[in-house]
């Protein structure tokens, strides 16, 4: 396996989370969150020995992809990537917030499974892709990325605001 690291950040007690994606032999890509000790060794009481890997993510199959991770204030981590969204026109990725809880595991009070996902902020049926996440001092979501329109090979900028249990604000 290859192991791709995009987003570092540090909790309270000082452990290192990093975010990223893991390439298997066959190609296929799973979002990977890591998560050690300050002195570098893998913390065993995250996910399995110190990490923790979703696949579909946005229940398309193929890639998944974690870029931006924060720690919330209730030791809660969030992570932002892609994930494939569509089965049948494969790498049409959607934008993807997974909220876990500290051991590793989905947070399932967060849009009901851990897991928002978010398709076409540009229109069309292009890739939509978060790069960064943070959190207003309200507690709301802010997710930086990119969304492409079919047919278009522009990206546009993007920032989506969800509230503090995986709702899209649509005041913003």
């Amino acid at each position: 396996n290859s192991y791709y690291a995009y987003g570092v950040t540090v909790d309270a007690d000082g452990r290192i989370l990093v975010t990223g994606v893991v390439v298997d032999a066959a190609f296929e890509r799973d979002l990977i969150v890591l998560r050690y000790e300050p002195d570098g060794t893998p913390d065993a009481t995250f996910g399995t020995g110190g990490n923790a890997s979703f696949d579909n993510v946005a229940e398309g199959g193929g890639w998944d992809e974690g870029y931006g991770i924060i720690v919330d204030g209730s030791g809660r981590i969030l992570v932002t990537g892609h994930s494939d969204g569509d089965p049948d026109a494969p790498a049409s990725f959607d934008m993807v917030i997974l909220r876990l809880e500290e051991d590793g595991t989905l947070d399932t009070t967060f849009d009901g499974d851990g897991i928002v996902s978010h398709h076409n902020a540009a229109g069309g049926d292009g890739w939509d892709t978060g790069w960064d996440i943070a959190l207003d001092g309200s507690g709301r979501i802010l997710v930086t990325g990119s969304s492409m329109s079919a047919g278009d090979l522009d990206d546009d900028m993007t920032i989506w605001r969800y509230t503090s249990d995986g709702a899209l604000d649509t005041t913003f």
